[in-house]
């Protein structure tokens, strides 16, 4: 087989299609096409197949070949780094996805210091509500903010952290602000619970607009529309922000890091987990 073809797999898996994948690796689509048919006749075996609606995805033995090829390309990396006195000790990416709040106000802001303690790492951070499944390859390390219901044997799970949450207001806000709150369909979060107990309260209100997610909760607290619950982490560090004394018990989440089992030996992927428990071992 041509080893160089494992490079197309790894294309396809990160892009998503076909078409998607020519971009990334700076081929025309035919060729993609042709060195992954080159891969699956040198190897015996289907690595991909078409879903019903048109896209192309990758068998369970495919996602197999993809685990392999990132170890090759892993170690392809770390020897063209052999003389480079260290530089490259940490070559390679790592896609870490969390939901946008904890993404963009938590992991985002510290970014740097990871970066700067790993030379030669690149980190794609994808901000992303739906849960991606590590166990397919949609992620390698992910921040869950509930213990997840099944890790399965191919994910590491742990729990990182608590995060206690408060009630906060932008500082230029009136005095008398309605709750903003969460879409029905969003009920099951603690935090959701507690923002309906609060706005049933004498003297308490609900903004006539919910929400899905916390971010858009979070941009509007910002916008002086409201006031809600955050995790102190994030709220405490916004100076924008005011802590309000909230009528009911506020809550904590968990915060859990799930790791894919046969990645958790690189040494890319240990930095930014060692990165992630210093940073939540501060309190966020």
């Amino acid at each position: 087989m041509n080893w160089d073809d494992a490079h197309f797999l790894l294309g396809l898996s990160q892009a998503g299609s076909l078409t998607a994948a020519a971009r990334l690796l700076r081929a025309d689509k035919s060729t993609v096409a042709r060195r992954l048919a080159a891969l699956e006749q040198a190897i015996g075996v289907s690595l991909t197949e078409r879903a019903g609606n048109g896209v192309l995805r990758l068998t369970a033995v495919g996602q197999v070949a993809v685990r392999q090829a990132e170890r090759m390309a892993d170690a392809a990396q770390t020897l063209q780094g052999l003389g480079e006195e260290g530089a490259a000790q940490f070559a390679g990416v790592v896609r870490l996805t969390a939901v946008p709040l904890l993404a963009n106000h938590l992991l985002l802001p510290r970014m740097p210091d990871l970066l700067s303690a790993a030379p030669g790492l690149r980190v794609e951070l994808v901000s992303e509500l739906r849960d991606l499944s590590l166990g397919e390859g949609e992620a390698d390390i992910a921040l869950r903010l509930a213990r997840p219901a099944g890790a399965g044997q191919g994910v590491l799970a742990r729990k990182l952290a608590v995060l206690p949450y408060a009630a906060y207001a932008a500082h230029s806000a009136a005095a008398e602000l309605p709750w903003l709150g969460y879409d029905p369909r969003m009920g099951f979060m603690p935090q959701a619970e507690a923002i309906a107990k609060a706005a049933s309260l004498p003297g308490e209100a609900l903004f006539p607009l919910s929400f899905n997610d916390a971010e858009a909760v979070y941009l509007a607290v910002l916008a002086g529309q409201g006031k809600t619950l955050l995790p102190r982490a994030i709220g405490a560090a916004d100076a924008r922000l005011q802590e309000l004394t909230c009528p009911v018990q506020a809550p904590s989440r968990e915060l859990w890091l799930l790791v894919r089992r046969d990645l958790r030996g690189l040494k890319r992927v240990r930095a930014v987990v060692s990165w992630l428990d210093a940073l939540f071992a501060q309190g966020g």
